[in-house]
């Protein structure tokens, strides 16, 4: 995951409401239907070994979600959540509250508000929940901190795996020394590191759902290519393009790879519509960053 992704947690006493700021490396789009669609909720919500199943999940103003938090040994704790507003891709709010399992409440519960706001393609998601009684407050903050921290991890990792390349698409295979410093390299760059398929040898890093990148060991890479490898930082072994969306993340992202230990060749080249910058990285593999303003760009059609 992504280490800079912004998480804020405070508690309020004064008037009894924890604050929780989470940044997302994803679309609004899909952060929104991680948090109103059932199917998808149930495989984040709860932090493991837990899980979360809904029995079922009505999401309008007066619908409700009725779910249960399962442990290993099968203990039930159900809940209720009940939806007051909703503002699509923007805000909802609901009132939590622990039942039995025939859907009785109990007698205090929680407010949460939260809402919804996306740059640069990541998402920030920003919840006041309130609590009507201090004490259930505390009582709640004791172990929900670290409970709802996994379950926001657990949405991490499932949004990375909506990046994951699927057929068609481009995956590069790059032999590195320090396999650690490469990772931390590609990660400063925008890159996520997916653990499942990653190991002590091979890291795998995504860029988006077209492109991702594995790193390996030099032996890790020769057990698979039986060939001497050349060295990268005297040689050119390949140049390897990335396309952004705007100058501006262009320049961050070449800034953050030089911060991490890469090294920009030569300078920018700008053509009005295009620019693009080139980082090597820390073996010498030379990444090109291009950005076209398709504002700028003119195709001229010839009839024949």
């Amino acid at each position: 995951m992504k280490s800079e992704l912004m998480f804020d947690f405070t508690v309020c006493k004064e008037n009894n409401t924890i604050n929780i700021r989470r940044e997302f490396n994803a679309n609004l789009e899909l952060v929104w239907q991680a948090w109103t669609n059932p199917e998808i909720l149930d495989q984040w919500w709860a932090p493991k070994p837990w899980e979360s199943r809904t029995k079922y999940m009505d999401f309008k103003v007066g619908g409700r979600r009725f779910f249960a938090m399962v442990s290993p040994e099968g203990q039930e704790q159900w809940l209720i959540q009940e939806y007051t507003s909703i503002s699509p891709k923007t805000n909802f709010k609901f009132f939590n509250v622990f039942a039995d399992k025939d859907e009785k409440p109990e007698l205090h519960g929680s407010d949460w508000d939260l809402n919804f706001s996306e740059k640069n393609d990541m998402t920030e998601v920003n919840i006041s929940i309130f609590n009507e009684s201090y004490e259930r407050m505390v009582k709640l903050t004791e172990g929900f901190k670290e409970g709802f921290t996994k379950a926001l991890e657990n949405l991490d990792s499932f949004l990375l795996l909506k990046k994951i390349p699927k057929d068609r698409t481009v995956l590069i295979n790059l032999p590195v020394k320090d396999l650690q410093k490469s990772m931390d390299f590609y990660s400063a760059l925008g890159f996520e590191n997916y653990p499942h398929i990653s190991d002590e040898t091979a890291k795998y890093m995504v860029w988006s759902e077209h492109i991702s990148v594995l790193l390996m060991t030099h032996e890790k890479f020769i057990s698979l290519v039986p060939k001497p490898l050349a060295d990268t930082t005297l040689t050119m072994g390949g140049f390897y393009t990335l396309s952004v969306s705007s100058a501006d993340e262009l320049n961050r992202i070449i800034a953050k790879g030089k911060i991490a230990g890469g090294r920009e060749p030569n300078e920018m080249d700008n053509y009005g519509f295009m620019q693009q910058r080139t980082i090597e990285d820390l073996d010498g593999h030379c990444w090109n960053l291009l950005f076209i303003d398709k504002t700028k760009l003119r195709v001229e059609q010839t009839k024949k």
